[in-house]
């Protein structure tokens, strides 16, 4: 009778829980990613004045404050003519090429009919941005306003850094202004006052006792609130 062989019994296979993880015998060194510098987000609005001189000085400034910093620049004037139109436009270019050269920096035009910072500002400003503007520049005011800084007003009323050009000191001269502003800026307020003087006689004459003074201190308010805007 044949011996019968004895049975072998073979090791089941190794399960995901059976395999133990590979553990070095050293620590495996961790380097941290360096973080890569981004350019800034903001740029340089340069509210340029009045220049029929003096483009090489300014543009040199402009350069000093945006090369070191790599900030793009936005040169934003005024023309409220189609005549003065074109020679902004003009000088705008000019003063773009002085600027973007040797540096290579990125400067965009922006002209506005208005005659009015204030009144340009909330279009051309976004969050980051310096306003750039040079001594002597200012806000007309109102009648019951005496004119103050631009960089001032802007500071105040917009809540941005400003950097004021204190080496160039420029205004517009004012033979630029159109005449159509020069007389609105008088016809208005003038017949304003006519018109609530004619109105304030007529309360006087139609009214009586309490009911005139109320509505002649009503039309007085109603008035200087008028000039003063």
């Amino acid at each position: 009778m044949t011996a019968r062989a004895p049975a072998i019994t073979l090791p089941a296979s190794p399960t995901l829980t059976d395999v133990d993880p590979v553990r070095p015998s050293t620590p495996v060194p961790v380097v941290a990613a360096t973080k890569r510098e981004e350019p800034p987000s903001g740029r340089l609005v340069v509210l340029v004045p009045w220049l029929d001189r003096n483009l090489a000085e300014f543009a040199a400034q402009i350069q000093a404050l945006a090369a070191p910093r790599e900030l793009p620049v936005l040169l934003v004037a005024q023309s409220d003519t189609a005549r003065d139109l074109w020679a902004t436009r003009r000088s705008l270019t000019t003063l773009a090429a002085l600027i973007a050269a040797p540096h290579r920096i990125q400067v965009d035009l922006h002209v506005s009919p208005t005659r009015e910072w204030l009144k340009i500002l909330p279009h051309v400003i976004t969050a980051g941005d310096v306003v750039v503007c040079a001594q002597g520049q200012a806000d007309p005011g109102r009648w019951l306003r005496r004119p103050r800084p631009l960089a001032e007003v802007i500071r105040d009323r917009f809540q941005v850094p400003v950097c004021v050009l204190t080496e160039l000191s420029v205004e517009a001269p004012a033979q630029l202004q159109s005449l159509a502003t020069r007389v609105r800026a008088w016809v208005v307020p003038i017949a304003v006052i006519i018109l609530f003087g004619f109105l304030q006689v007529q309360i006087e004459v139609g009214t009586e006792g309490w009911v005139t003074t109320a509505l002649l201190c009503g039309t007085a308010i109603i008035e200087i609130i008028i000039l003063a805007l």
